[in-house]
Formats: structure tokens, sequence, C-alpha cells
């Protein structure tokens, strides 16, 4: 084979390497990575470097030409065949392969600087490693692109010969260089001029080949985005004919390319009224004008355009020219506008609240207050941002109610309740609180949100009305009356207040659970009447009535009712209402009233006969007495001494009876006055009576009569000492009268549980039945004369009884005519407790 000039070869590859570089300095690819360029660019000018360093071998210093120019080469080959294999993308794995290739080649490069033979195999062999990586890549990614593939066959045979070249070198007998004259140096200098013209061209197309690539990638990539867009999407030419239509754009307006071909139909179609499509065509224009004219785009706006369907949606434009072509996205902002006119109504209603609003971040930190805040509280906007609520607290609420809150709230649920807080001005104030956390799409609290009310007035007359039933219910709970309430037409009890059961006998619970027994413990004979007034009360809306009820106990007590109806705002009756007071004392009075009435009429009539009578006893001595008088007066001188003594000893007799009637009712008077004081005490009764029988045995004696007393142990008696000497000498008295000579009277007690029984027995003439009932009768006293022809007042008896009854005895007569008389009266005992 011819050997070529390598001298010359190198030279035009400085050149041919040097003109590339200019090449593309000038004619640069737009679309393309400018860091593309400049890598390329740099092998270039490197190889044109290192080629010139070499060319000048000989006339410069090796260190230079060949140190410098191989380091130059190896550094400029990696470049190159970086850039080639990259173009499809960066690879860090493919940049630190180059790199270590070419350091390691430099590093050996210098290793063997003094063996000619040596270094032309090492730099040889290193720009093959170089070439055949760019190859096997070049290839490996050019089942798409023959281009890469035919100059991936370009690296690997210069990769061959370059590896011929430095065995050759390393096994030639005398020392080989650069100028050598070889036939494997000829060709591998060769092939490396036209690997020079190859890569020069081949970078240029496979970029070309790759922008078409990404070009394609990148119009499919748009057309994918556009659909995938949530936005609807329209492009058209400069002469408004439709290009392009999304699917969203058809999905929101129902129109397809077909239905509006060009935009004058899309505004007919979209903008019915004239006027208001022309206002958007006009708007729409000017924006596009400025598009073209200004680099800038123009503020998105909003119109309202209807659907296929006639649906009436809010639509932000957004518009940009790309290239020739304007782009035109339609943000359907329908149901953003009532979300803002909806927020909108509630930030009115927020701020117009009569409630508080408090919005705070989750430390408790005020992020916002409406102004009805600064109206309860006192704290203005500004003093309540930034500040936490505890600002309005006290120390009414236990640090558990509080623990209690946060749990809640903190746990995502609601919590409502009543604080006791305080204003800035230091006055207290109740509200009613509502607190909810704000949770975000990620389930997360972001803040919580309470509404209060100012309660206060409310709480307060809560108060007083609970201050108000307590004294209503403690009324109700003292008071003797009984209050009731009954629904209408049900005719079930309503209410009653305890006081029933003091009054019934009967609880409140058991009126509730039996409704008719209020009618069952109603008098038999009241039923009636209760009805009729029942009418009246139906007839003119409230009634007053006595009725009797019968206690749990059986005894009958007497009830004044008071009730009226209750009316709706309809005049329909609803309940009875009524109070029910007891009135038996004060019927027992009216009761005893009318006895006593009837007895004081009775009594006035007595007296009325007693003065009568007495006028008569009176009358008769008296009338004796004058009359014997006045027979002294006209006959003394006639009369003898014994006649004289005769009617002065009746006179005197009829005086001292006269004397002793007029005192035994004195006495009998200041008895029932109550002028005679009742002292009871302890008292003997065997003392008591031998006293009496003393001072009457001469009476006695003079009639031969006996008296005896029979007791069998002492008897002690509470009663006073006086009263008890009167009845008991008046009964032995009655006795010595009324008994013949030689008769017997006995005294003798029994003790009978607490009271004593004391019996003064006569055998002498006994008292008829018929006039025992007289005994004791005041209008009519009886005054019998007794066997020795004793007269008496008639006002004994009587003493007698009043005594009796003043110790809470009695007395009474068992008598039998012509065999004598028993008077008994009883006597309480000395309670010895």
């Amino acid at each position: 084979m011819q050997k070529i000039d390598i001298h010359s070869t190198i030279q035009l590859l400085f050149w041919g390497n040097l003109l590339f570089a200019y090449i593309l300095t000038v004619f640069k690819n737009k679309t393309i990575s400018k860091q593309l360029y400049r890598q390329f660019i740099a092998a270039k000018i490197l190889q044109s470097a290192a080629w010139l360093l070499l060319a000048f071998r000989g006339d410069i210093p090796d260190l230079f030409s060949v140190y410098f120019g191989n380091t130059f080469l190896s550094i400029g080959f990696a470049f190159e065949a970086l850039a080639l294999t990259t173009v499809n993308g960066k690879s860090r794995q493919k940049e630190f392969a180059y790199s270590i290739i070419s350091i390691i080649g430099i590093m050996l490069l210098w290793a063997f600087s003094d063996k000619p033979n040596l270094r032309i195999f090492v730099s040889g062999l290193n720009a093959a490693v170089i070439f055949s990586l760019a190859s096997f890549l070049l290839i490996q990614s050019s089942c798409k692109s023959p281009l890469r593939k035919t100059i991936g066959i370009i690296y690997a045979i210069l990769s061959i010969f370059l590896i011929l070249r430095s065995f050759h070198a390393f096994f030639a007998a005398d020392s080989f260089g650069l100028y050598s004259p070889s036939s494997i140096q000829s060709i591998t200098f060769l092939t490396t001029f036209i690997l020079m013209l190859a890569s020069g061209v081949g970078f240029q197309l496979i970029l070309s080949e790759y922008n078409d690539h990404i070009l394609d990638e990148s119009q499919k990539m748009f057309r994918n985005s556009i659909e995938l867009l949530p936005l609807g999407c329209i492009i058209s030419d400069q002469e408004g004919n439709t290009k392009y239509i999304n699917s969203t754009f058809t999905k929101q307006f129902g129109y397809s390319i077909n239905d509006i071909p060009d935009t004058n139909q899309w505004f007919e179609k979209a903008y019915p009224a004239p006027e208001y499509r022309q206002q958007v065509f006009d708007h729409w224009k000017s924006d596009i004008e400025r598009i073209k004219n200004v680099s800038d785009e123009p503020e998105p706006y909003v119109f309202n355009i209807r659907s296929k369907k006639g649906i009436l949606h809010a639509i932000e434009f957004r518009q940009s020219y790309i290239g020739d072509l304007l782009m035109v996205l339609l943000i359907d902002i329908t149901e953003r506008k009532k979300a803002e006119e909806q927020i909108k109504k509630l930030s009115i209603a927020v701020e117009q609240s009569p409630a508080a609003v408090v919005i705070t971040n989750t430390n408790g930190t005020i992020e916002y207050v409406n102004p009805q805040f600064e109206k309860i509280t006192g704290y203005s906007y500004h003093e309540a941002i930034g500040n936490n609520p505890r600002v309005l607290k006290t120390d009414f609420h236990s640090p558990e109610f509080f623990k209690d809150l946060w749990d809640t709230i903190f746990s995502g649920n609601i919590w409502k309740g009543e604080l006791y807080n305080k204003r800035k001005d230091g006055t207290f104030f109740w509200e009613d609180a509502t607190i909810a956390p704000i949770i975000d799409k990620h389930n997360e609290i972001t803040n919580f949100v309470a509404i209060k009310q100012d309660i206060t007035e409310k709480k307060n007359a809560e108060q007083a009305l609970k201050d108000s039933e307590e004294k209503l219910q403690t009324i109700l709970n003292n008071i003797s009356d009984i209050v009731w309430s009954i629904n209408m037409p049900s005719f079930t009890l309503n209410y009653i207040s305890p006081s029933v059961e003091n009054v019934y006998g009967y609880s409140p619970q058991e009126f509730y659970d039996n409704p008719n027994l209020w009618q069952g413990i109603i008098h038999e004979e009241d039923k009636k009447e209760i009805d009729h007034k029942f009418q009246t009360l139906f007839e003119k809306g409230k009634a007053v009535f006595e009725r009797r009820i019968i206690h749990r106990n059986g005894n009958t007590v007497w009830i004044l009712d008071n009730a009226r109806l209750i009316y709706n705002e309809n005049n329909e009756i609803v309940r009875i209402e009524g109070v029910a007071h007891d009135i038996t004392e004060l019927k027992e009075r009216e009761f005893l009233i009318h006895h006593q009435n009837t007895e004081l009429q009775k009594l006035n009539s007595d007296k009325d006969r007693f003065i009568k009578i007495l006028a008569h006893d009176l009358k008769s001595p008296f009338t004796s007495i004058l009359g014997f008088l006045d027979l002294l007066k006209s006959n003394i001188r006639e009369y003898d001494i014994d006649k004289i003594e005769e009617f002065i000893n009746i006179i005197n007799n009829s005086a001292k009876n006269t004397f002793n009637l007029l005192e035994h009712i004195l006495f009998w008077v200041r008895a029932n006055s109550g002028k005679i004081p009742f002292e009871p005490k302890k008292l003997n009764f065997e003392t008591i009576c031998t006293e009496v029988i003393e001072n009457l045995r001469l009476t006695a004696v003079s009639k031969d009569i006996t008296i005896n007393h029979f007791t069998v142990d002492e008897v002690y008696l509470f009663a006073d000492k006086n009263m008890l000497k009167t009845v008991l000498r008046n009964l032995v008295s009655n006795a010595i009268k009324f008994t013949n000579k030689n008769g017997q009277i006995n005294i003798y007690t029994e003790i009978n549980h607490e009271n004593t029984i004391i019996t003064v027995s006569d055998n002498g003439i006994g008292i008829k039945n018929t006039v025992i009932p007289k005994l004791w009768d005041f209008s009519q006293p009886i005054s019998t004369i007794g066997t020795a022809d004793e007269k008496g007042t008639g006002f004994g008896l009587l003493l007698c009884k009043e005594f009796v009854e003043k110790h809470g005895g009695k007395i009474w007569v068992e008598s039998e005519v012509g065999k004598g008389s028993n008077f008994k009266f009883t006597l309480p005992l000395v309670n010895e407790t």
C-alpha cells in the first residue's frame, strides 16, 4: 500500500477540527442544550490544539508537542465520544467511564515518556478504548437510528486500527515514532480523518434527528397534557378557525369541534345576548392584540357563558399564543363563585352575628374574632388577635372542667357548655359556648372555632326564677292550705301541694297514682252538692264551696275550696286551679258557738226561772217576818212575854234560813264566776273525813244517827281542801237531814285505776226517781223538809256538782224510796310519778 504523508494528514486534522468548531459555534441548533454544543465544540478545539502541537514536533520541545498534544487528544476524544453518546440524555455513568479512561491513559502516557514505543502503545490503546465504548453505546442505542449505527461502526473500525497501530509500535524492533513510515499508521491516520468528518456531520444529523424526536414527543406530551387538563381548551388559528378542542371542553359545554368550526359560531352559541356577546368579543380581541404586541400575558377575566344545554357557567379565561396558534383555557369557576358567594354570605353572617365567634390555632392563640366578641368582652379586634382566650378566665371553673374541654375538642368532638368569664372592665358574665375542631383533608386538626352567646341576663332570669320557684315551693311546702290543679278536659290531676298529706292523710304521690282518689274521699252527703258547685264553676268561671272529706284515719275534715277556670289563647278551658282550706276547727267552733248559744239561751231561760223562784223563796220568809213584826208592833202591849218570845223565835229562824239561802247563793255564784281559788294538792282523805264528821257529830247525835267511816288503807287524793270539805260536809249534812232517828250513815272509798270513788250512804227516806234528775238542775233548785222538819236551800248539791267537776270528777246518786240513798263522787288519786 502507498504510504500517505503523515505530516500533511495531521495538518488536515488540525484544520478540519478547527473548521467544525467554528461551524458549530456559528450555526448552533436553537432547540438543543447549550451545554451539549459547548461540550462538542470543546472536543474539537482540544483535538485541533493537539494536532497542531503534533504537527510542530521537532520544531518545539517534546513536552509540548508530544506530551501535551497526546493529553489534549485523549481529553478531546473523551469529550467527543461523550457528546455523541449523550444526545438523548445525560448519564453520570458515561461521564465517569470516559473520565476514568482518559485519566488512566494520560497517567500512563506520562509514565512512559522516555520510551517512545510504549508511549505510542498507551496513547493508541487509550484512544481505542474510548472509541470502542462510544461505538458500543451508539450501536446499542441505534434501534431506531441507522445514523448512530453507522457512526458507531466507524468508531469500531478506528478502534481496530488504533489497536493494531499500538501493538505494531509495541513489538517494533526499532524505535517507532509519529512520522515512522507504516501501512497500519497510514490507515489509522486516514481513518481518523474520516472519523473527524463523520463525527462532525453525524453530530449535526444526530441532533436534527433527536430534535425531530423531541418535537414529536413534545407534541404528544402537549396533546396528552391538554387532554388531561381539568380545564377546557380551544385552539384556533389567527383567522379564528378551530384547530383543536380537548375532551374537558366537550364535557363542560357539550360542544365538539364539529359544532364550532370557528370562533364566531362559538360566540353566537356561548353568548346569545348580542350586547353581552359584543362586550366579550371586544375584550377578547383587545387581549389578542396585546398578546401579539407585548410578551406579557393579560390578566385573566371572567364571563358567564352558556353550555349546549343552556346551563350558565362562570368561566375564567386565560389565553396565549403558541406559535401562530391562539390557545384559550377556560376554567369553570361556577362552583368556586358559588362557594365565594356562600363564603361571602357566611362572612357577613359571622360579622353581623349576634353571637361572638372566635377562631384559634391548636395552641389556643386567637386568630380571628368578630365584632360581637368586642361588644361582649370589651376587647378590641387588635387586642384579641395573638392573645389567648384564658384572658377571660375566672376561678369559677375547676382545672378538671377545662381538661375535659380540651380533651373533647382535641379528640375531634364538639364541646358544649356554659362558661363564667370576666370582661375587660372586670365585670363577670355567663356565656353559652360551642367549641368545635376544624379538620383538614388529612384529618388533622388545624384550628378551633368557638361560637359563644352572652346568656348573663338569661342566667340571672333563670336564677331569679329558681329563687322564686324555691320560695314558692317553700311556701307550698309549709302552707297549711292545699294548692291543686286539674288538667282539662281529661280531669287528671296536674299538681297538688305537699300539705295535702297533713289535711287528708294521703301523700301527693297517692293522688297522682290514683286519679279517682280525690273523688272517693268526698263525704257521701256532699257529692251531689259538689256536682252542683262544679256546674256553677263552669257557668261563672269561679266558685267557692264547702265539702267534707274522709281522712285516712276515718275522721271527717271540713274543706273550703276556692276554684277558678284557666283559659288558653283560644278561650278554651285548659285547667282548673284551686286552693283548699281546712276549716274543721272553724266548723267545730261554729258548732260550739251554736251549742253555746243554745246553752246560753237555755241558761238565760233557767236564770229567769231561777230568779222567779229565788224571788218567791225570799219573798215568803220576808212576808212571814214582816207579818209577825206587824203583829208584834200592833199588839206588843197586849201579848204576854211567852207570845212575844214565840214570835221572835219564828222571826229569828226565818231570818237565819233566809241568811243561809243567801249565803249558799253567794257561794255558788262565786264558784261559777271563778272567784273561789282552786288549789289542788296531796290530801289524806282520812284526815279530811274525820274533821267533817267531828263538825257534824252534834247534829247527828241530836237525831241518834251513827256515822261510820270505813277505810282499808290510807287514801291520798289530789284535791282542793276547802272544796273537798264543802262537798263532803254537804253530802253528810243531807244524809243526816233525810235520815230518821237511830239511823246510820256510812262513808267509804273505793280505788278505781286513777280515781277514788267516795260514797256517802244512808238508810233514810230515799229519793223518788222523778226527783233525782232535778237535784242537779240549776233552773229549779229543790228544797225538801228533813225528817225533823229541817229546811234547806236547794243549793248544796249544786255546789257539790260544781266542785267535783272542777276536779275533773263526776257526782251521782243511787236511791230507793224508804231504803235510803248512796251519793257517790270521784276524785283523782295522787300521781306518785
